[in-house]
């Protein structure tokens, strides 16, 4: 039996202002009459971190606020522009996106994010809220996004390094009963025997893209999560039906059992349950 659930996030964002112009000094001083009052984000402040989502993988920043609101976007504009020759993006905090039509909810943390999916190398990142720009140093390749904290007042940055998804890597979880736990290394070598698969593990230097534990399922064990390369879409594919028949045969494709695999392109295999 055949459980194959391609994942769908379906995210809400504030639309985005881009604005392209070049030889502006974003660093000279103003006076007393042109400072701007800060949002009401400023004072509790925001985190900020890279993450990736959906097929493509589409590279994001995440903007988070540290204080909690009735409605749960922030407002900003984008502002892409060279300075000295280095490509620079200012994001101008504007303030919670309020929706007078909605209902008033539960308090709760404010976000947005913004695409970096088309943006390669070293650039400048510029957080402006009010009068006060917070001022980063990021570097985006292939393999990893690196950032480093020029001037902060009001952003926090938890994570110095990004570890992008490998194309062809896979993620496997598996979580039992205590009885049957030795399950979990069976499967574990079946697949890397079967299916070609190539065990690999990421530096420990930074945040990585996928699970590092399995969280919110009360389980009687979790295996330690795994991470794999694949050769082909066909070694993927075998790696899911071998899966979905070991759950079968060994009984495990029940609420006491849940064992899934997801890639980098979050296409999943799963014994049971439905995958997020």
């Amino acid at each position: 039996m055949l459980h194959h659930f391609p994942i769908k996030l379906v995210i809400s964002i504030t639309i985005v202002s881009l604005i392209f112009f070049s030889g502006c000094n974003i660093f000279e001083s103003k006076s007393d009459d042109d400072l701007l009052e800060p949002s009401e984000i400023f004072e509790d402040g925001l985190t900020i971190y890279f993450f990736e989502i959906s097929n493509t993988p589409d590279l994001r920043l995440m903007m988070r606020t540290n204080g909690e609101f009735n409605h749960y976007s922030i407002d900003f504009e984008v502002f892409d522009r060279n300075i000295d020759s280095e490509f620079t993006r200012e994001v101008v905090i504007k303030g919670i996106l309020t929706r007078p039509e909605l209902p008033s909810s539960t308090p709760d943390v404010a976000s947005a994010h913004i695409s970096f999916t088309r943006i390669e190398g070293e650039l400048n990142l510029l957080i402006t809220d009010g009068s006060s720009t917070d001022s980063l140093k990021v570097n985006i390749t292939e393999e990893k996004v690196d950032i480093i904290s020029l001037q902060t007042n009001f952003t926090d940055v938890p994570y110095n390094r990004y570890y992008r998804r490998p194309p062809n890597s896979i993620y496997y979880s598996c979580s039992t009963l205590d009885t049957k736990k030795h399950m979990c290394q069976e499967l574990h070598e079946l697949m890397k025997d079967e299916a070609n698969l190539q065990e690999f593990q990421f530096p420990d230097d930074g945040k990585i893209p996928y699970p590092e534990t399995e969280k919110g399922m009360n389980f009687e064990y979790s295996a330690p999560i795994r991470y794999y390369l694949y050769d082909s879409s066909e070694d993927f594919r075998q790696a899911g039906q071998l899966l979905t028949d070991f759950a079968d045969e060994n009984n495990l494709s029940n609420e006491e059992n849940w064992l899934y695999i997801v890639n980098w392109q979050e296409v999943a295999y799963s014994s049971y349950y439905m995958i997020f």
